[in-house]
């Protein structure tokens, strides 16, 4: 279950886990705006409804303050869940990552060098630069901003009701 997270000023800022929105309300660092009526969690001496829409008390800058995690998650949700080098859209579990200059040639860690990609390719690229296999990635990979990460997991997942106010229509 995930949690729109809104600035101070009701902007979305990103998607969040409901453990994550509960640890920032308990740290009063956001406000519970709206709840999922039918997810409710209990402790010995507590029960809440899991939130669905928290808002920061604080304003944060997006473009200052805000980078996406570099992960596997979020190289798959920028790639559209889809390989790198044959284009076929697979489900999670198929796709691996792929550093389009290898490591150890001097590639880096880095969102301009990881791509998604199927086993198949990624096995057959190898430990290959691209000027010496037949893999290129179809597009340059990049980092993305917050609001394309955040628009991209809005299409491709079912949005809560609860979130259907707070989002650009």
């Amino acid at each position: 279950m995930n949690v729109l997270l809104l600035n101070n000023t009701y902007e979305p800022v990103k998607v969040i886990s409901w453990q994550k929105a509960i640890i920032l309300h308990f740290k009063e660092k956001v406000d519970i705006i709206e709840v999922y009526e039918d997810f409710e969690i209990h402790s010995e001496k507590l029960a809440l409804n899991v939130p669905a829409v928290v808002r920061l008390h604080y304003y944060v800058n997006i473009h200052k303050h805000l980078n996406l995690r570099l992960s596997k998650e979020n190289i798959f949700y920028r790639d559209n869940y889809t390989c790198a080098y044959c284009g076929k859209r697979l489900p999670k579990d198929q796709l691996t990552l792929d550093h389009v200059i290898p490591l150890s040639k001097g590639g880096k860690k880095a969102w301009n060098n990881i791509v998604a990609a199927c086993n198949s390719c990624n096995n057959k690229k190898g430990n290959h630069l691209p000027e010496h296999s037949h893999f290129r990635p179809m597009k340059k990979p990049f980092e993305p901003s917050v609001k394309s990460y955040l628009s991209f997991f809005i299409k491709v997942q079912r949005i809560p009701d609860q979130w259907k106010d707070y989002l650009p229509s």
